[in-house]
């Protein structure tokens, strides 16, 4: 699956390619469900996505879809949002239009991933993946029983 993704794409603002990405993953992983369904019918599979990027993207409204498309299927989408202290994505502000005026906004107020990490230091993500896999693998358990 990692080999078929490079970063030798050109993207435009019309391109998604974050939705894109999520829609092949969940068409991806449904077939893996499909395969290992048991007899009973039950899903033996519990699924996390992570994403590991800097978290600044044009198609949130898509991406919002898409987010809760993978969550109503149980699958955990997790982000891990790598941030730059020069221009933190704390800081970032959009702008957007509501009755004629132009309304700013805190980018990260309409972030569309509902679970998200904001990493300051890359050399934390090492022990913060491993915080949120045991924190997941907790989560499952719990929902198991």
């Amino acid at each position: 699956m990692i080999s078929s993704l490079t970063f030798k794409q050109e993207n435009t603002i019309a391109d998604e390619p974050v939705v894109d990405l999520l829609t092949y993953l969940n068409n991806m992983l449904d077939v893996a469900v499909a395969k290992a369904r048991l007899p009973s019918g039950q899903n033996p599979l519990q699924q996390l996505v992570l994403i590991i990027a800097d978290g600044r993207f044009h198609e949130k409204e898509n991406l919002k879809r898409c987010v809760r498309d993978a969550l109503s299927r149980k699958r955990m989408v997790a982000f891990l949002l790598l941030n730059s202290p020069q221009e933190s994505i704390m800081d970032l502000m959009e702008a957007s239009f509501e009755g004629g005026s132009i309304k700013f906004s805190k980018y990260i107020d309409s972030f569309p991933f509902p679970y998200y990490i904001v990493l300051r230091n890359i050399e934390a993500l090492p022990r913060t993946l491993s915080d949120l896999l045991r924190q997941w693998f907790e989560l499952m358990q719990y929902w198991r029983e």
